[in-house]
């Protein structure tokens, strides 16, 4: 039986770390962090960018700046030696309720999104990990 692959499929497959694009480079990068989900509309695409300096003085839970995406406010937590465990870090998308928004109430977004931690000297060095999600 022979399987058929996709050009993408391929050219992800094929990926080393001498071809690997520049995490700067948004339009290369993307497909290999997220892979599109033909059920969801994209309303809009954002990247955001939060250089963490001095990350061994960062206190155990750090937050952010916000950023606006769809109309929503969104920012990054990070628990820089981990939360719940001590081995890694861990890494979480936070949303805010729309203004006028009553949050004490059952409420969502759909969203899908990638989180990428890079070594601020080589762009091209990084971990990626992508979602799809409600938050």
């Amino acid at each position: 039986m022979t399987e058929t692959k996709t050009v993408e499929a391929q050219e992800k497959a094929i990926l080393t770390p001498e071809n690997k694009p520049s995490i700067y480079d948004h339009t290369a990068a993307t497909p290999y962090i997220i892979t599109p989900i033909k059920e969801l509309q994209e309303i809009e695409s954002y990247v955001h960018h939060w250089e963490v300096k001095e990350w061994s003085l960062l206190p155990d839970k750090a937050q952010g700046p916000y950023f606006e995406v769809a109309g929503f406010k969104w920012r990054v937590l990070l628990f820089p030696r981990g939360n719940n465990q001590r081995e890694m870090a861990s890494v979480y998308l936070e949303v805010e309720p729309l203004a006028g928004t009553d949050s004490s109430k059952d409420w969502s977004v759909c969203a899908q999104f990638g989180i990428v931690i890079s070594d601020p000297t080589d762009p091209t060095s990084y971990y990626s990990n992508s979602s799809p999600s409600i938050l």
